[in-house]
């Protein structure tokens, strides 16, 4: 187990403590998808802008114990304006309204539809309604054999903030 699996088990046991059974399923989802989502984007073998485990580490550091959330989104690959409906699905998902203070981006798009810089002007739009102190590592890759576009968000909150 390397430092960022382990860094996860740790908050997932300290937030699994106390809590209520429904709770525990809430925060095991979540532990589950931290760990599925990193795996995914540390071991993309086609990756076009690489996130190695290293970039996890320094984000969301192993010193701080502030928890985090994964969250992640699809569409059809070709549908127009593919990204601006996913950054819409992703704005929901993360209560937008709370601003994060580390923020981790993947986008993995479809072989047979290229992602365009200009659909870069959907995410750009999106983080700059937020503040400019978030410390921020952003990925893409390849989603072979899928028509599906994804984006994959991992958050973590100032501990004076509510995260969920």
């Amino acid at each position: 187990m390397d430092t960022f699996e382990l860094f996860i088990h740790e908050l997932y046991k300290k937030q699994n403590a106390g809590c209520t059974e429904t709770e525990r399923d809430e925060v095991r989802n979540n532990y589950d998808l931290c760990l599925r989502l990193y795996h995914e984007i540390t071991e993309e073998p086609k990756a076009i802008i690489r996130i190695d485990s290293r970039d996890f580490e320094s984000l969301f550091s192993v010193s701080d114990s502030n928890e985090v959330n994964a969250y992640e989104c699809s569409i059809d690959g070709t549908e127009p304006e593919r990204t601006t409906k996913l950054v819409n699905i992703i704005k929901e998902k993360t209560n937008h309204s709370i601003c994060p203070n580390k923020l981790l981006l993947y986008l993995f798009v479809p072989d047979e539809n290229d992602f365009l810089i200009s659909e870069m002007d959907a995410i750009n739009n999106w983080l700059s309604e937020y503040s400019y102190n978030i410390e921020m590592k952003f990925g893409l890759g390849i989603n072979e054999n899928s028509n599906e576009m994804r984006l994959a968000v991992m958050i973590q909150y100032n501990s004076n903030q509510d995260g969920k």
